[in-house]
């Protein structure tokens, strides 16, 4: 069911989230949004760590839950995401604040929520808020997009993601097996020979 936003909506909405909530918000979802995709190692001795990508359907459902949830108080379905428990490393399953269902994505989209704000800036008792609710929203839409480049960024980093792999192969048998020839080398060239 597509969701109406009314002008009494607009004249309880907020119009302003402080910075710093926008910065640790979008620095959270980031996080969530980044997932790590699959890649074919194919016969490689040494297959790469997974790539990371934009999860573009998560993003959206962050957008528009900060957009119908904070500004303007709306109350949906949220989506329930698996987290790993730090002290007992269990798996649990866990509703995010702020992060729509994509049923209520669905549903909200569905109603076309930008144009109708966008609509209502003709009418003159709610155009300045309009106006400064989009403004607002599009400050944090710009910030998340900064955090999720960031978070890829530091992801993807080539020389992160090779200390990844050599790290992966560095076992104490192959580590034995290279301080064994370092020693070799040592007593060769210890001995005058060429190596």
């Amino acid at each position: 069911m597509a969701v109406t936003i009314t002008i009494d909506d607009v004249k309880k909405a907020r119009n302003y989230m402080p910075i710093e909530s926008k910065y640790a918000l979008t620095g959270f979802m980031a996080k969530l949004i980044v997932r790590i995709t699959e890649n074919d190692a194919g016969s490689k001795p040494a297959p790469l760590p997974p790539m990371r990508i934009e999860d573009r359907i998560r993003r959206a459902q962050f957008l528009n839950g900060v957009l119908a949830g904070y500004y303007f108080g709306a109350q949906f379905d949220r989506e329930k995401l698996l987290f790993r428990d730090e002290e007992t490393g269990e798996t649990k399953s866990r509703e995010i604040e702020l992060c729509m269902s994509v049923s209520a994505l669905d549903d909200w989209l569905s109603g076309h929520p930008i144009n109708q704000l966008e609509r209502l800036k003709k009418d003159k008792s709610v155009a300045n808020k309009v106006y400064d609710i989009l403004y607002d929203f599009r400050a944090f839409e710009l910030m998340l997009n900064s955090a999720i480049r960031e978070e890829m960024d530091k992801a993807n980093d080539p020389a992160i993601r090779m200390a990844e792999v050599l790290a992966a192969q560095t076992t104490p048998e192959s580590l034995k097996e290279t301080m064994d020839l370092l020693q070799e080398y040592r007593e060769k060239i210890g001995e005058g020979e060429n190596v």
